[in-house]
């Protein structure tokens, strides 16, 4: 054990280095004989630790700051400040507080000396004389209790560095749930189960986020610590009996709901956080349902429109030798023969039933592969009203149609247009009926048209949303809120707008602006003739309906007609016999297509293949509606009338020709 007495002067730097070894041992005692025994004492027991030892009481502090010790021996009775008052100054001080301290006192001293000794910290006392055995033994114990205290100050100050830093974390954590509380889209709220009778009957509400505060239309404030069966005009949301009988268990249960007070659908979840307690999480899928049910319909509509382009398809065929043969006949009767009126009557009858197998081929065509042309809009109003009949039935329907230039677009997606605002108009005015005008105008190179009718008018603020997809105003079932978005979409595409407002004298007004088609430049056309001319042809009617080829046989019978019932078998006979000076041929059939034997000539014989006439039921796949358009005037649609047929063959007979 080494000694270094603070009151001599320094040795070396070892004696007066602040790094003291880990077992340090000041002492502090005026009579220098005692220190020197100490020492002395102390140095043969205990040759791990050292001694640092000084007669001035008031040296204690800094020597205890500046060494550290890890325990001291302190006499009681010392001139000018006694031990118990160094032991008090060392308790006062952060550095040295927890130095443990041994008191060294005469053994007669009285036991309010020992009570002061202990009350200022120290802990323990020991009597001179001082017996050596006992002193290291209470040393020691000094100095495992130092190392105790030590070790538990350390893990002291661990745990509260960690609970500091999971205090922190949680905070965080706190602030961060509570800022996704906030912002979550889904209605939370947090309450106290509360029974009657045994049973679950209400609920205290104890917390609820920002989106269900929007969802009620009530403030945070207002529900809290409230009764959810007083506050909230839709209780049965929160305090349906499905939902509180789970309140006693940990059952889970999640529902989908019709909101009738809000006109929403709530998917809802409810649990049980902790006993006694309800959470219930409430999100709005209203958006979700009506696009679904849109999609559902949508898909309805698609498998319609598929299924009305083929149905047309199938009618159109045998309506073309009917209709052939019918005109046919109706020729070849004296007009006042009795026959001839039947014949009259039932050609109007099988033209009837080629407006509405055209008007089902209206609403069957592929977006985005359909051809546009020159269109006369007041026909196309007019068909509009026609088609919508049933609707206008109790309607008081006018139409006001002036003279207007032609304007450009798909007759089938306009004739939609017309249609949807015209349906619109009946259903505002309701079943009793009412009026219903449609005008037609141009103005400044646009052409107008009003659809008008004397309903309800439009809402203020249903205006701004009028044409949002999947929004509507009317009953649930009775409209898909797609109409009038779809309808401007298809205005838009070709250049045209759509506009809502009331109309000034009462009800609704939708107007359609369209830009008139540019007026083409005179030129002298050559003149067609729409019958066949006297030169004989040789020809080839492909189609893979018999009574179709033998129809047009007999309407083009001065000319030399070859038939065949599909695609492949006319390339048999073509490659046999190429001499034909046009052909005929339908577009899809089931052995070897139009569009296949055209591709075909393409490669083989491109001037007979430029000599193609397509005839079509109703192009109702992508790649033939393609195929159509490309072919722009070179397709007839059937059924056929007999003046387009002669003149579309006279126009390639004549370029043949040249």
């Amino acid at each position: 054990m080494t000694t270094i007495h603070a009151d001599a002067p320094p040795q070396g730097p070892n004696e007066s280095s602040a790094i003291a070894p880990p077992r340090t041992i000041l002492a502090i005692d005026d009579n220098q004989d005692n220190l020197f025994v100490l020492g002395e004492l102390l140095e043969s027991s205990l040759p791990d630790c050292r001694l640092v030892t000084s007669q001035d009481p008031h040296a204690a502090l800094e020597l205890a700051r500046k060494f550290r010790p890890a325990g001291a021996l302190l006499d009681v009775h010392m001139p000018g400040l006694s031990g118990i008052d160094v032991c008090k100054i060392l308790r006062a001080d952060t550095q040295t507080q927890h130095i443990p301290v041994l008191l060294l006192t005469a053994m007669d001293a009285a036991p309010e000396l020992l009570a002061s000794g202990l009350e200022a910290g120290a802990i323990d006392f020991i009597a001179k004389p001082i017996n050596n055995l006992e002193l290291v033994a209470r040393v020691r114990v000094m100095l495992r209790i130092g190392e105790a205290e030590a070790s538990l100050r350390r893990s002291r100050d661990a745990l509260s560095q960690r609970v500091d830093e999971v205090s922190t974390a949680f905070q965080s954590m706190a602030v961060l749930h509570r800022a996704a509380f906030s912002g979550m889209r889904l209605g939370f709220v947090l309450g106290e189960v509360l029974w009657e009778h045994g049973e679950p009957a209400d609920l205290r509400l104890i917390d609820v986020n920002p989106a269900f505060e929007r969802m009620v239309g009530v403030r945070r404030e207002q529900l809290l610590d409230r009764r959810a069966g007083e506050v909230l005009s839709e209780p049965s949301m929160l305090l349906a009996a499905r939902y509180l009988e789970i309140a006693g268990s940990r059952d889970f249960l999640n529902e989908r709901r019709l909101i009738a007070s809000l006109d929403r659908h709530i998917a809802i979840t409810a649990f049980v956080p902790v006993s006694g307690q309800l959470a219930i999480t409430l999100e709005d899928v209203t958006e979700r349902v009506e696009m679904q049910a849109a999609l559902m319909r949508s898909e309805r509509l698609a498998s319609i429109g598929l299924i009305a382009a083929a149905v047309a398809h199938e009618i159109n065929n045998p309506l073309t030798y009917v209709l052939g043969n019918l005109e046919s006949l109706a020729k070849r009767l004296p007009p006042d023969d009795e026959p001839a009126a039947w014949v009259a009557e039932t050609l109007d009858g099988a033209r009837r039933i080629e407006r509405i197998v055209r008007d089902l081929r209206t609403f069957s065509r592929e977006e985005g592969h359909e051809p546009t042309t020159s269109l006369n809009l007041a026909d196309l109003v007019e068909r509009a009203a026609e088609f919508c009949g049933s609707q206008l039935s109790a309607c008081r329907v006018r139409l006001v149609l002036d003279e207007v230039p032609p304007i450009v677009a798909n007759e089938g997606r306009l004739v939609q247009v017309l249609v949807n605002l015209l349906v619109n108009a009946a259903q505002a005015v309701g079943p009793k009926g009412g009026r219903v005008t449609v005008r037609l105008y141009a103005r400044n190179s646009a052409v107008f048209v009003d659809v008008e009718d004397d309903g309800p008018g439009f809402r203020a603020e249903v205006l701004p949303r009028i044409f949002d997809p999947l929004y509507t105003t009317k009953d649930n079932g009775q409209g898909t809120g797609l109409g009038l978005s779809i309808s401007r979409n298809i205005l838009e595409s070709i250049g045209g707008t759509i506009t809502a407002e009331n109309a000034e004298d009462g009800g609704a007004r939708l107007q359609i602006r369209l830009p008139a088609a540019a007026a083409a430049a005179p030129v002298e056309a050559p003149e067609i003739r729409t019958s066949a001319p006297t030169a004989t042809a040789r020809l080839l009617i492909v189609d893979d309906e018999p009574h179709v080829t033998g129809v047009l046989g007999r309407i083009l019978k001065i000319h030399e007609v070859h038939t065949r019932c599909s695609g492949s078998a006319a390339q048999e006979l073509i490659a046999k016999d190429p001499a034909f000076d046009a052909i005929l041929c339908d577009l899809i059939m089931p052995l070897g297509s139009g569009i296949e034997l055209y591709d075909w000539l393409e490669e083989r014989d491109p001037g007979l293949a430029s000599r193609m006439i397509f005839m079509t039921g109703g192009a109702f796949t992508p790649a033939a509606a393609q195929f159509a358009s490309r072919m722009a005037g070179r397709v007839l649609t059937k059924p056929i009338r007999h003046d387009l047929l002669l003149q579309a063959l006279a126009k390639v007979l004549s370029e043949r020709m040249q």
